[in-house]
């Protein structure tokens, strides 16, 4: 036990990365510290004998440091797995530690209680529902109103021009539909099927219609010039 307090002499009066001095005591920032107080008895460097409590990925672990292991550095502290349920916890707390100090084995227990009742809230807020902060992109969302705006006005620029049009047609201004889209006059369609039938064409049927009409026109007047020349000749 010299060599323990060898080395408390040392980080007492000298240097230890684990020490924060604070106005009232003096912390100890070490895993494996029971209190996370910087005292001689619950100093895990200062103590041949040592063990402590904790929590291992949602896992409770009993950890052990015996002299015989001193020499050992990877295999200085022995682990045992704790149950689940507290109180069968305690008894094999008490079983490992049967014949540790009195202050070991009860700091031992207290760190076991906080830990469980650490697993009792994290289990209780995982359950409860709470607001998340996300980070939104105020450029691509001006950007995406600026796209909504000028959709929604091309939009009621179409709509005003579809409604103009079925008016002039309701009101007879066109015989016929010649070059617009027949997608803008389906619901007219529907709404007169039963009043007064409304005939599309297509741009093809209505050419051919038109050139047989200039074939008739030419007809006619070369029958008419014919039978004006034919008294002309008889004259003579």
């Amino acid at each position: 036990m010299s060599a323990d307090g060898i080395v408390w002499e040392c980080i007492n009066r000298g240097f230890c990365s684990f020490k924060i001095k604070t106005d009232r005591t003096i912390f100890c920032t070490n895993k494996y510290n029971i209190t996370g107080i910087c005292e001689r008895k619950f100093c895990p460097l200062a103590n041949s004998q040592y063990a402590t409590v904790l929590d291992v990925n949602g896992h409770i672990v009993l950890h052990m440091k015996v002299i015989e292991r001193a020499h050992l550095p990877s295999e200085q502290w022995e682990m045992v797995e704790l149950s689940q349920d507290y109180k069968l916890a305690v008894k094999q707390l008490h079983k490992n530690l049967k014949y540790w100090p009195v202050h070991i084995r009860d700091k031992c227990r207290l760190r076991l209680k906080k830990i469980k009742e650490m697993h009792i809230r994290m289990h209780r807020l995982e359950k409860t529902i709470e607001p998340r902060l996300v980070h939104i992109k105020k450029k691509a969302e001006r950007r995406d109103m600026l796209r909504q705006a000028k959709a929604l006005a091309a939009a009621q620029i179409e709509k005003t021009i579809q409604k103009e049009l079925l008016t002039q047609l309701k009101e007879g201004k066109y015989d016929e539909i010649y070059n617009f889209s027949t997608l803008a006059y389906k619901s007219l369609v529907t709404e007169t099927a039963g009043k007064k039938p409304v005939k599309f064409h297509d741009n093809e049927e209505s050419e051919g219609r038109m050139q047989k009409e200039r074939e008739v026109s030419t007809e006619e007047e070369y029958e008419y010039e014919k039978q004006e020349r034919e008294p002309v000749r008889a004259a003579a």
